[in-house]
This record gives structure tokens, sequence and C-alpha cells, in this order.
């Protein structure tokens, strides 16, 4: 190593010796132009910034917050946060969404509720571009069904069919679960016009719940089974 050292030394001052013998010849008229030749030389080339795979799902913080779009035997537009816990292995999806149920024989339903769901997120390529996630959750809320039925009266051998209307409300509680593939947008090109969504994710997910019975209340007309698949945008904040 000190061999290669003396030799790169030896180099330099043989350099250095011809330059000043080539300025001397001309008169000297050249020395601030070579010392810019050799700033330039020397000088560390600028690398372009790229933007930091950290930044992804949440930036720093882990965070993110958006809407969800589900479509199925029920319409719901909702929006919700995700946080990271620890290392991202494992993530909270907190939500509020409401919508139109099909109910059943043709009644009308209708879902406001609080959801909550305990995911594992998995990176399936090693830039974080496309992951999976899956888990366990909750959804409590208030939920109401509303429609006609033909109820017959009368004394006798004389029947009257007449519609009645029904309506019911009721608070219910929901289990299931959400799967679903996550996309990053965070290794968007910095000249690319979606660049200022470089810390968003969009994601597409089924989400399987199974409600606690509810016959009295909501007069067996809202659906126990409800699945819905949706489209999610998040950003991080």
């Amino acid at each position: 190593m000190s061999r290669i050292k003396k030799v790169a030394g030896a180099a330099v001052a043989v350099i250095i010796v011809a330059t000043t013998a080539v300025v001397a010849q001309n008169g000297g008229t050249e020395e601030a132009n070579t010392a810019e030749i050799w700033a330039e030389a020397i000088a560390p080339v600028p690398q372009p910034e790229t933007p930091a795979v950290e930044d992804a799902d949440g930036g720093k913080s882990g965070r993110g917050m958006g809407l969800r779009l589900g479509v199925g035997n029920a319409y719901t537009l909702g929006g919700n946060i995700k946080k990271d816990i620890g290392d991202g292995l494992w993530r909270f999806d907190v939500g509020i969404d409401g919508g139109y149920v099909l109910g059943r024989d043709r009644y009308n339903a209708w879902a406001v509720q609080v959801t909550g769901f305990f995911e594992g997120h998995y990176n399936i390529s090693d830039d974080g571009v496309v992951s999976w996630f899956i888990g366990p959750g909750i959804a409590l809320g208030w939920y109401g069904v509303s429609g006609e039925t033909t109820q017959i009266t009368g004394v006798g051998t004389i029947e009257v069919e007449d519609n009645v209307k029904v309506e019911g409300n009721a608070f219910n509680i929901g289990l299931g679960a959400q799967f679903g593939l996550e996309f990053s947008l965070h290794l968007i090109d910095p000249e690319h016009s979606m660049y200022r969504w470089k810390n968003s994710k969009i994601s597409v997910d089924v989400r399987p719940m199974l409600y606690l019975p509810q016959v009295e209340a909501l007069h067996n007309k809202f659906p126990r089974f409800l699945v819905t698949v949706g489209i999610s945008l998040r950003t991080a904040f």
C-alpha cells in the first residue's frame, strides 16, 4: 500500500511540474485558467436527490389516512387511519363508514359503523412497492331496516291483505376480517407530475363480516353476513 502511495504522489508531482512549465512558456498568462481547471477536476460531482423508501406508508411516522369505497351486498363509503406498530410488520386500521345495505326480502337497510382491524403487513417486492395484508377485525354501530310486508286480517271467511310499513333500528356488533394487496407510490420519479403522491398508497381489499342476530329490532331483515370489496387511497399525515 505504501509503494502505491509513493507512485501516486510521484505522478501528481510530475503533472504539477509539467503544468508549471507550460505556464512559464506562455508568460504566466494562463495561471488563473489552470487553477480553475484543477479546481473543477477535483470538485465532487453533485448527486441527484431520490425519494427515500422510508417516506412511504405514512412517512417516518408510519401513519396514513385515507378513504375507502366498498361494493358488495352493501355499498359503503368511509375513512380510515392506519398506524404501524414497531417495525411496521403489524398495524392498526381504525375507520368509520356507512352506506346502503341490500336487506332481505327486498328491504332497504342501512348502516353507520366504526371498524377496527389488527393487520399483519408483508412485502411482496424487495423495494416495498407491492405488499399484502391480513387480519381480524370488529365492527360496531347503528343499523336499520325499512320496507313493506303483506299482512292478512279478517274475521271468519273474510280476509283482507294490507301492505304494512315496517321499520326498525338497533345497535349491533359484527366480527370478521380484512385482507388484500397494497401498492406504494414512493418510487415515483421526482420529475413526474404525480410526484406529490409519493407518500401515498393504493390498496384493494376484501372484507367479510358476520353480525349478531337482531330478529325483533330489525325484523330479521338485516343480513347477518356482509362482504364488500374495497379500494382505498391513503396518504401520510
